[in-house]
């Protein structure tokens, strides 16, 4: 045979230690049982046959629990040990078919059939390593053809004859097997090692989504804590509460620093929002909600900057719209980085419009329309692309990260609607949020 690996030698000789020998021990015991009861005139010697079977017995038994103990280690030495077991084991057998065949020809052709079957069964059992099947096949029916030629009548020499051939037709059905079971041990092996690589990068993936969200909750508390407090004694400042402020470029300043400290918070709750993103979502923060509650409350939110910017906000809230089933926040969040947008690229004076209606059966569209500067298809496909700008300039006109398209279409498409654009340069966006 080929060389073979160890692991695959381990799984070959597990095959042939481990099948439980007690029933094939109870087996042998009650053939030799039946030929007892064959025997017509019992000759001296089978007390010793007797014997030597009970030997052979307890011997492998033996062989089988140090095989267990030592854990089939090395597996060439407990291969060889099977081999010379199984010639042992069919020695016997031979053996006696040999004597009988001068003692007693009636009982011979009984046991003849018996051994016949056990050289059968023989080449099944250990197919998994043609040397025990060589060994046991060369013990047991060796013997047997030889007596036969020596007898010298037709019966016998034909016997004898067809006895090697019986052997070669067994060894080369044993060899097929073997190379099947060989194929199949190799393909457990690469399953099993597959399956041991599948575990180990779960659990690589779920220490480092653990870590990931570690790093995530760190980052957002280091960061958000202090920008709470610039933008909390900025607004306390800005409104005088514990005095005048005297010089009015300390009010600007004042100012600045709020608008700085908020809009720092929202890149920083930006970040963490779209690096959330990857991990599962379970659906535990669903209900059933009215879908005109996140977007009044997401356009509350951008109410403030859309009045600073000189542009009009305008709601059209359809009454019939059903309830669904939905993250409330998250809609929020995924309406306001729109309306958000929509406010950013749209110049002063213009208005911005967030109408919801209800589609065909229980679907629902939210649409957030302005009349800003648009985006030709090429940037239509830039902008739903993380950390992309629309202008990419030396100086650029519009702030931000890149993050509201991705996010609010990343939020709606975990919520199982889809996120739409039509745009055109100069024309304007129109943004739709589906659920069919």
């Amino acid at each position: 045979m080929t060389a073979l690996e160890p692991s695959l030698l381990r799984a070959l000789s597990a095959t042939l230690w481990l099948p439980r020998w007690p029933l094939g021990t109870a087996l042998i015991i009650a053939t030799a049982a039946m030929l007892l009861a064959l025997w017509t005139g019992i000759a001296p010697w089978i007390g010793l046959w007797y014997a030597a079977l009970g030997t052979l017995i307890a011997f492998r038994l033996a062989l089988r629990a140090d095989w267990q103990r030592s854990d089939g280690d090395p597996a060439r030495k407990w291969l060889r040990r099977f081999s010379y077991s199984a010639f042992a084991h069919g020695l016997l057998w031979g053996g006696l078919g040999a004597a009988l065949a001068h003692d007693n020809w009636n009982v011979f052709t009984v046991v003849l059939v018996l051994i016949a079957g056990m050289c059968a069964g023989s080449a099944t059992v250990y197919a998994g390593w043609p040397p025990a099947v060589a060994s046991f096949l060369l013990a047991a029916i060796g013997p047997v053809a030889v007596s036969c030629l020596v007898r010298g009548d037709a019966a016998s020499v034909s016997l004898g004859v067809m006895a090697p051939f019986f052997a070669f037709n067994l060894y080369a059905g044993a060899l097929r097997a073997c190379r099947e079971k060989l194929e199949l041990l190799r393909k457990r092996a690469e399953l099993e090692r597959t399956t041991s690589e599948l575990a180990a990068a779960l659990l690589q993936t779920q220490r480092a989504e653990a870590a990931r969200t570690r790093f995530l909750a760190t980052v957002s508390h280091e960061l958000r804590t202090p920008l709470n407090a610039i933008v909390g004694f900025a607004d306390l400042m800005q409104s005088e509460a514990m005095g005048p402020l005297g010089s009015p470029h300390y009010r600007e300043y004042v100012t600045d620093i709020g608008e700085g400290g908020r809009r720092l918070r929202r890149l920083v709750d930006e970040i963490v929002a779209f690096a959330r993103l990857d991990a599962p979502n379970d659906g535990g923060g669903r209900a059933l909600i009215d879908i005109r509650v996140p977007c009044r409350e997401a356009a509350a939110t951008v109410a403030r900057d859309a009045t600073a910017r000189g542009i009009g906000l305008t709601l059209l809230l359809d009454e019939t719209v059903p309830a669904r089933l939905l993250d409330s926040a998250a809609m929020t969040r995924a309406i306001r980085h729109l309306l958000e947008n929509a406010v950013k690229f749209s110049e002063r004076g213009q208005l911005v419009r967030l109408v919801v209606s209800r589609r065909e059966g229980d679907g629902i569209e939210i649409r957030v329309e302005d009349r800003g500067i648009g985006m030709d298809e090429v940037a239509l496909a830039q902008a739903l692309l993380p950390f992309r700008q629309l202008e990419e300039t030396i100086v650029r006109q519009f702030d931000g990260l890149g993050l509201g398209l991705p996010l609010a279409r990343a939020l709606v498409e975990r919520e199982g609607g889809r996120l739409e654009l039509e745009s055109a340069p100069g024309r304007g966006t129109i943004a739709r949020i589906v659920f069919s």
